[in-house]
C-alpha cells in the first residue's frame, strides 16, 4: 500500500477483521504495531520483531509455514467465531495511545547498554 495518511490509514484499519502478516522478516513490525494499536488480532509467519506483537495464542496466532498462515487466513474467513477471542484479547491489550519517539530510544538505549555488559 506504500505511504498512506494517518486519517486514511484509520479509515482501513478501523474497517478491517484482523490483520495477517506474511512477511518472513520484520525489523520492526510497523504494520503489525498499528494493527495491534487498532484492537486487530493477528496472524503472522514466525521472524524478525513479529513476536514482539503477538501473544501468541491470545491476540493471534504465529505460523513458521506459509502454507498454515493461508490455511489460518481462510478458517477466519470462512469462520469468524474462531477468531472472536482472539478480537476480545486484541481490544483489551490494545495500548491507549503511542509510544513517543523519546520513549522509543529510550527502551533502545536500555536494550543496546544492557548487551553491552
Amino acid at each position: 500500500m506504500g505511504a498512506c495518511p494517518p486519517a486514511r490509514l484509520g479509515r482501513f484499519y478501523g474497517r478491517a477483521h484482523f490483520f495477517v502478516s506474511p512477511s518472513r522478516f520484520e525489523s520492526f513490525g510497523m504494520a503489525l504495531q498499528e494493527a495491534v494499536g487498532f484492537g486487530l488480532p493477528l496472524l503472522a509467519l514466525r521472524g524478525g520483531n513479529v513476536a514482539a506483537h503477538i501473544r501468541e495464542g491470545v491476540n493471534g496466532l504465529l505460523f513458521d509455514a506459509a502454507e498454515a498462515l493461508a490455511e489460518a487466513t481462510l478458517s477466519w474467513l470462512a469462520h469468524p467465531r474462531r477468531m472472536a477471542p482472539y478480537r476480545e484479547a486484541a481490544e483489551t491489550l490494545r495500548p491507549i495511545g503511542s509510544p513517543s519517539w523519546e520513549a522509543a530510544a529510550r527502551h533502545l538505549l536500555a536494550a543496546l547498554q544492557g548487551g553491552a555488559g
